[in-house]
């Protein structure tokens, strides 16, 4: 009973210590995960459009190892690690919004047409 009440202080402070520090990390960890999820995502953006507009007589399949030649120069730089599929499934991502996009102005500028000759 003499120990508890001599060191009870301390091994509760030395036990919330240690769940504090262990919350912190994790929490840092995930907030590292999720801004390095956006930097993957914006990167990815960036090097799409940057290829839609530099290299307009590409092909599709050239135009796919160009923006994954410079996402994984990019990411490298920043020392974000990403793998081959994740560039694949962002490129692809980004691709789609490309094509709902285009769709989308499509779609608008034909309605348009037709309200004009009505």
């Amino acid at each position: 009973m003499e120990f508890i009440s001599l060191y009870g202080n301390q091994i509760i402070f030395t036990l919330l210590t240690g769940i504090l520090t262990a919350i912190g990390t994790w929490i840092g960890k995930k907030y590292q995960e999720i801004c390095n999820d956006k930097i993957k995502r914006d990167t990815v953006k960036t090097c799409v459009n940057a290829v839609e507009q530099l290299y307009p007589d590409m092909l599709g399949e050239e135009k796919y190892i160009k923006a994954t030649e410079s996402i994984k120069e990019i990411l490298y730089n920043k020392n974000i690690a990403i793998t081959d599929l994740e560039i694949k499934m962002l490129i692809e991502e980004q691709c789609n919004r490309f094509n709902q996009f285009k769709n989308m102005n499509k779609e608008k500028h034909s309605t348009e047409g037709e309200n004009y000759k009505q």
